[in-house]
């Protein structure tokens, strides 16, 4: 049910283009969002959750280069969807500008997540050196 509720909220977005962690609930989500988009959904495994191995330094790199690519894209093709977890969620948010106390308020769904189960945080920027504004769009039914 929420799967199709973000699929909806991406086509009425106009998204173009759907990166998923391999994981199976964030995948499963996103092929169901694809599907009811008509997007093409593709795995990204710099989307994975965090590993209780990695370095904060690598986490950061793998999330960031994520989101390049989601903005080379972006700038061509249009709104581009990034579908992860409340963890990498919360790293590419402080990558964005969010400072901690900020993230830390936006952290009051399950396990401290940043937003519920097919949650969507858009990001926008303006132009290179602009700050990125962040703000959640869209919760489905059942959790506002």
């Amino acid at each position: 049910m929420e799967a199709r509720q973000v699929g909806e909220f991406f086509k009425n977005a106009g998204v173009k283009q759907i990166y998923s962690s391999p994981l199976e609930r964030c995948l499963r989500t996103a092929m169901i969002a694809g599907e009811i988009s008509g997007v093409e959904v593709e795995v990204t495994y710099s989307l994975t959750e965090l590993r209780p191995d990695e370095t904060p330094e690598l986490v950061r790199d793998r999330l960031e280069y994520a989101l390049k690519r989601a903005q080379c894209e972006s700038r061509t093709a249009g709104p581009v969807a990034l579908v992860t977890h409340g963890g990498p969620i919360s790293v590419l948010m402080a990558c964005l500008g969010m400072d901690d106390d900020t993230l830390k308020k936006c952290s009051v769904y399950d396990h401290r997540n940043p937003l519920p189960p097919a949650g969507v945080w858009m990001a926008q920027c303006n132009g290179s050196g602009q700050a990125w504004n962040l703000s959640l769009v869209f919760q489905p039914n059942g959790h506002k």
